[in-house]
């Protein structure tokens, strides 16, 4: 069983510059006042009103690169990413030395796929400022994606030494630690993640370890309390679906693969999901319609190829399942010799 692996934790980005920020301001009189209370508003999840807050500073001050900071933060913080961007630049051509916009764009750059400018951001960040846990854990979790464990790890540790009080360290080193297969630990330090900071990612990540080891019930405990955080994380229903599937309840597997489906209708990795529940319950009419509605979003897969041609199969439909096979070969994809030599046999042709 394949899960979603959790790899994206956002967290409310650079929220470590906001302990120092000043309270909030009743009634603001310059830009530092309502940046101020931007970063206030910003810790409250209240993000429109942060970026008000900030746009207002900016009217005032338009050379305010913490404002520009600010403002980015929100706009990253509500999934606007190009905004976000173009916000840390301008914070950054006004201070090239502000080691928040650094870390921030740093993020940014990783969540973006862009490893190599969030490792080079991070470095110029804490080349400035020593002690930022955030930029140590964003440039750690740029070393994990890019293979150099050793390296994200050093700087996951050097981050919990900063601050051992970080869910997002803890959450990127238990992610390292099940990526060199390490299930206890990366169970250990989810955990403490979650004691920390209670989040859907975290849950779900840490569901991800338990159902290696096959330990459904708990996995399942924490999907389910990742969907009461955050009722529409595709990762998790799928997640939840598979963890279903492998207990062999087929009704509730289907249920959940449909309702990310639902929430992600263009995910082709959903319809094959659920289409290899319904073989389970031996629906291969309508598995062959997921995997086809699979192949119409990701006409590459060739392991949809080969699970829609042991459908077919299965239909006795062998003209269709040879096409698959070709068609999957064609993508460089092995197929079992045991099947072509069923489909050989079965269909009286030897291609």
């Amino acid at each position: 069983m394949k899960l979603a692996r959790v790899r994206r934790l956002l967290p409310a980005l650079a929220l470590a510059f906001l302990a120092g920020c000043a309270a909030m301001e009743s009634a603001p009189k310059d830009a530092p006042g309502y940046t101020a209370r931007g970063y206030t508003y910003l810790q409250r999840g209240r993000y429109d009103e942060a970026i008000a807050d900030y746009s207002r500073a900016l009217q005032l001050n338009p050379r305010y690169a913490e404002a520009h900071h600010g403002r980015g933060l929100a706009y990253g913080n509500l999934g606007q990413t190009g905004r976000a961007m173009e916000e840390f630049n301008r914070a950054l051509a006004l201070d090239p030395r502000h080691a928040g916009a650094l870390t921030s764009r740093a993020i940014a750059y990783w969540n973006m796929g862009e490893l190599d400018r969030a490792i080079a951001d991070a470095t110029r960040a804490l080349a400035i400022n020593p002690k930022i846990e955030v930029a140590y854990t964003a440039r750690g979790a740029a070393y994990l994606d890019k293979g150099r464990e050793a390296e994200a790890l050093a700087d996951f540790n050097r981050a919990l030494e900063v601050n051992s009080r970080s869910a997002f360290a803890y959450y990127q080193r238990g992610r390292a630690y099940a990526q060199s297969r390490r299930p206890e630990q990366a169970i250990r330090d989810y955990t403490k993640a979650i004691e920390i900071e209670p989040s859907a990612e975290a849950y779900s990540a840490r569901a991800v370890a338990y159902a290696d080891r096959a330990q459904y019930d708990a996995a399942i405990a924490d999907l389910d309390r990742a969907l009461k955080l955050d009722g529409r994380s595709v990762a998790a229903y799928r997640n939840r679906g598979l963890v279903y599937k492998a207990k062999g309840d087929y009704a509730r597997a289907i249920a959940d693969l449909s309702q990310a489906i639902e929430l992600s209708p263009k995910a082709a990795y959903l319809y094959a999901g659920r289409a290899g529940v319904y073989g389970k319950l031996g629906r291969h009419a309508e598995a062959v319609e997921d995997y086809t509605r699979a192949l119409e979003l990701n006409s590459r897969d060739g392991l949809t190829f080969s699970n829609r041609a042991a459908a077919y199969f299965v239909l006795q439909d062998y003209e269709s399942a040879w096409d698959d096979v070709h068609r999957g070969e064609r993508l460089g994809f092995k197929f079992d010799p045991t099947f072509l030599q069923a489909l050989k046999q079965a269909s009286g042709r030897e291609r």
